[in-house]
């Protein structure tokens, strides 16, 4: 070879290789800096001398695969960048994945942060509910769930909620939703609930009421004095594990109630009894019950005894000669005892004007003499109490044999 080629051969070789050398990859840059799992960026790949004429290849490649770059990217003859797609898809959690270039021995990378789906917006609905009714939740994620789901949890200030730990979002979805139970409350209680996929926590209230009270009968509502009633309350809805209390009262003295009466956890009903004393007149007592978030009050009367029967053993009597009747009452009588005022149709029967049956009795029997009579005749007798009806018994009386 002449000698004047072989040095422009080794000059050329030289250049090339000079100029091979200059083209390195500088640095790699991303549009942004983190995106979340599913949305693309681009990314722009330097290099630190024009390319060639038959510009230069660079191999790019990403860290994992939820990252997706193309396999080489070209840049043009006498430019120094290019610009390259960079795609992702869902994730379960958050990533850091480093996107490479390569041209000849060199290597530069950029980092790109991969966001998992967080919580967006978390809603009850209703947000006001009963302790141990239901509800709907409704939760809403910042992006598709990724392949295989996303595990959404819930934190609560309470257990009272009473909604599960977690749900699972569907792949490709964005909402979830889930039905629940609350659990019964003695007092009115907001429950803080937190959802969250990973760290991101977005809040709830969830605000839980108690059962009221919604029934209370009085079996019976009138009473004679030292007879008892009972008193039948009844909750809206199931109390709590520490049960519900409710207090008692009465503005007489002649009606007394227990102070108070625990319906336990899970019922809804509880009875007490209410114990009267003697009275000497009718009285109307106001019996109030008392839930921590309602009340009903009942009016119980409290009443004289009355004439309950009024009866002669045999109903016949021979003139001259006498026999017995008997009045019983429908409660005992009060202090002082109760006066029966009687009256008879026919003069031939003596009876006494009035009876007194003792404090604490319910009956008594007297005695009802006749006089002679010419022929057969009948007597109705009345036995009338204070403030009631009149009661009779109809007496024949036979003339001697």
């Amino acid at each position: 070879m002449n000698h004047g080629l072989k040095i422009c051969a080794a000059v050329l070789f030289t250049s090339l290789a000079a100029a091979a050398c200059a083209q390195k990859i500088s640095r790699v840059t991303l549009a942004v800096p983190e995106v979340t799992g599913g949305v693309g960026t681009t990314a722009t790949v330097e290099i630190s001398a024009k390319a060639p004429a038959a510009g230069l290849t660079v191999t790019l490649a990403a860290t994992n695969p939820a990252v997706t770059v193309p396999a080489t990217i070209a840049i043009p003859s006498g430019q120094t960048s290019t610009t390259f797609p960079v795609s992702t898809v869902a994730v379960p959690a958050n990533l850091n994945v480093q996107i490479k270039g390569t041209a000849g021995a060199a290597t530069e990378s950029a980092s790109l942060r991969v966001f998992a789906p967080q919580v967006a917006e978390f809603a009850f609905i209703p947000a006001l509910i009963q302790g141990g009714s239901g509800s709907t939740a409704s939760v809403k994620l910042t992006s598709p769930a990724p392949t295989g789901g996303i595990k959404v949890h819930f934190a609560s200030s309470t257990p009272a909620w009473g909604g599960p730990e977690f749900i699972t979002v569907s792949a490709g979805d964005t909402i979830g939703s889930f039905s629940f139970t609350s659990k019964p409350v003695g007092f009115k209680a907001d429950a803080t609930v937190n959802a969250f996929c990973t760290t991101a926590r977005v809040p709830s209230i969830l605000t839980l009421t108690p059962p009221l009270l919604t029934g209370f009968t009085l079996t019976p509502t009138s009473v004679v004095g030292g007879i008892s009633s009972t008193g039948i309350l009844k909750l809206n809805g199931p109390a709590p594990s520490e049960g519900v209390r409710i207090t008692l009262s009465s503005d007489s003295p002649l009606a007394r109630v227990p102070d108070e009466v625990m319906i336990h956890g899970g019922e809804t009903t509880g009875q007490f009894e209410i114990k009267t004393k003697s009275v000497s007149e009718q009285v109307s007592a106001r019996i109030v019950a008392r839930a921590p978030a309602s009340s009903i009050e009942l009016a119980l009367v409290v009443a004289l005894p009355k004439i309950a029967t009024f009866t002669s053993p045999s109903g016949e009597v021979v003139a001259g000669k006498s026999t017995t009747a008997v009045i019983n009452l429908n409660g005992p009588a009060p202090a002082g005892g109760l006066t029966i005022t009687l009256e008879c149709s026919n003069s031939a029967v003596k009876i006494p004007a009035t009876l007194s049956i003792p404090a604490g009795s319910s009956s008594l029997s007297f005695v009802i003499n006749t006089n002679a009579v010419t022929q057969g005749q009948t007597a109705v007798i009345n036995a009338t109490a204070p403030g009631g009806k009149a009661q009779q018994i109809t007496l024949h009386i036979s003339k001697p044999a």
